[in-house]
């Protein structure tokens, strides 16, 4: 790329103006603060409107979401967001078989339900907790363990009946093809676990493994009489997964010889495929005959459940569901600018001087890559910054957009850099290549050619002009460890500008030389940001927003 370069001198405005801050001098220096809300959400990453009259921020709400990964490319879809306890876990929740319906256990609420994945209303299906919950093919009915028993319910609500079975500790349920049998794991005191499978109809149960061996966590094809189960070698070094084919009783190796540590086996519904977990949670598929064919590239720490349509895995995901939100500070109506996608995550926002576009970064979470949106205010679809021919969207780490007053130039984080992106152009071009790594959080001065970056320990403040390595100037506080998320304000009137940034003590304010640092504000505090008219400054403070008056009264008239 072709350096960009702004052949300016660094200005600051209003050094010589001898300004205290002094928190007894009320008349001019407050520290009352205003929490903005109260609002059922955490609120991070606050910033002003040019006008003043609202503040966009990211909305954190903690969820749990249903998603399928598809185990030929490893995309992530989002099926539901669930508003159920984020500590249901796969061992505790079961998809329909046609995928319309959802049965969990809510450990927020000791209960557990049915719900409709499309929106529909939950049912309260057992009073209390279960586990390894499984659908008959039909959809009629559920199995599960409760009370180390297993048990069965109409799935649409009804009283359970324990299935005919030993008076042993029992558990993993799996439904036969017609739904008239159950296979499940149970153990004696004084033997192994077995594999049982009760006759819904006759209401015995009978062994179908001897209990010589360990046999455990059985899955039964869905077209056939066969049950894939895990098995434990006599010295508990190596579990394996096999085939037991109920007509024939014979049984076959499925689980790859190059893994001593293969279980939880899981059928594709059109019982082609097994899938199972071995070393240390990757999940590998083989044909029903035993042949491999291939590892997936992630990890998924509980057993792999198949999505109804043969395609992916499900699994439950903690998700911080983050959001682009505005809060009018005239109405408090709170205006959703962005909705949280797949494995997607919305945040730092950041206005565009007209007010009416706002910049943002959409991180996927899957990956771990970041890349800059511009949404307008008025609503409607979130465009990228740059175009797909200037992104690379392996590498590139997008992060913390900053759009100068002028309107003319976008600065961003990229990888281990700061990129400089003209607005009318959209081309990129890298900045400070002279400071190296450890550049970051950029935010622009009130000429809209300086910028001030958080750098190792400190703040440093500069011309953007990445051949100009002479005219900076470095900002360190003594016993202060680190500079975080500096904003430069517009110029007071006869006073001229000035830099919050966070340290660990709180949130200081400064000159842009780096003199007369004050802590203003003790705390845990995050993302300061300036209103326009440099009398107030918001933040973040444990997880909501706060206002904090600096010169409520104008700073000219004080003496």
């Amino acid at each position: 790329m072709n350096r960009f370069y702004l052949i300016l001198p660094l200005v600051f405005c209003g050094l010589a103006c001898d300004l205290k801050f002094d928190a007894t001098q009320s008349s001019y220096y407050k520290t009352e603060l205003r929490e903005l809300g109260p609002l059922e959400v955490a609120k991070m990453q606050p910033a002003w409107s040019p006008d003043g009259s609202k503040i966009v921020y990211v909305a954190r709400r903690t969820a749990t979401q249903l998603e399928s990964i598809d185990f030929e490319t490893n995309r992530l879809t989002r099926i539901a967001k669930l508003e159920f306890n984020a500590h249901t876990n796969s061992t505790t929740y079961a998809i329909s078989p046609d995928a319309s319906k959802l049965m969990y256990y809510d450990r927020s609420e000791r209960n557990t339900y049915v719900t409709d994945l499309a929106g529909g209303q939950k049912i309260l299906l057992v009073e209390g907790g279960v586990s390894r919950p499984a659908w008959s093919r039909d959809g009629n009915w559920i199995a599960y363990r409760g009370k180390n028993r297993i048990w069965r319910i109409p799935s649409s609500g009804g009283t359970p009946e324990e299935i005919p079975e030993p008076p042993n500790r029992s558990w993993w349920p799996t439904w036969s093809p017609d739904g008239s049998k159950i296979a499940f794991t149970s153990k004696p005191p004084d033997g192994h676990d077995q594999i049982w499978v009760a006759d819904l109809n006759t209401g015995t149960s009978t062994p179908v493994t001897p209990d010589s061996v360990r046999s455990i966590w059985p899955a039964w094809s869905p077209t056939d009489n066969t049950i894939a189960y895990t098995y434990i070698t006599t010295n508990g070094d190596s579990t394996i997964v096999l085939a037991l084919d109920l007509t024939t009783l014979q049984t076959k190796r499925i689980s790859s010889d190059s893994t001593s540590r293969a279980g939880s086996p899981s059928w594709s519904p059109d019982g082609e495929r097994i899938a199972y977990q071995a070393d240390f949670g990757y999940v590998w598929i083989a044909s029903k005959e035993g042949q491999l064919l291939r590892r997936t590239q992630y990890r998924q720490y509980y057993p792999a459940k198949w999505h109804p349509l043969g395609t992916s895995f499900l699994r439950l995901r903690n998700v911080n569901a983050s959001t682009i939100e505005v809060l009018s500070l005239e109405t408090g109506e709170v205006q959703q600018l962005t909705s949280f996608q797949n494995s997607e995550s919305d945040r730092e926002p950041a206005w565009f001087p007209d007010g009416e576009n706002i910049a943002f970064v959409r991180q996927d979470t899957s990956v771990g890559s970041g890349r800059t949106f511009i949404v307008p205010l008025a609503g409607g679809s979130a465009t990228p910054l740059l175009p797909d021919a200037e992104y690379d969207a392996v590498w590139a780490r997008e992060a913390n957009p900053a759009i100068s007053l002028d309107g003319q130039y976008l600065l961003q984080e990229y990888l281990n850099g700061i990129q400089l992106v003209p607005l009318d152009s959209r081309i990129p071009q890298s900045v400070g290549e002279f400071l190296g790594a450890g550049i970051r959080s950029p935010a622009w001065g009130p000429d809209s050619r300086s910028a001030v970056f958080s750098f190792y320990n400190g703040l440093i403040v500069f011309a953007v002009d990445s051949t100009l390595d002479i005219d900076k100037v470095d900002i360190r506080i003594e016993n202060e460890n680190r500079l975080l998320s500096p904003a430069w304000s517009v110029d007071y009137p006869g006073h001229g500008s000035y830099i919050a940034a966070v340290g660990d003590s709180g949130l200081y304010v400064m000159k842009p030389d780096g003199s007369e640092p004050i802590l203003i504000v003790k705390g845990d505090i995050q993302s300061p940001t300036w209103s326009p008219l440099v009398r107030e400054i918001a933040f973040t403070r444990n997880n909501n927003l706060f206002v904090l008056p600096i010169f409520p009264e104008p700073l000219g008239e004080q003496k």
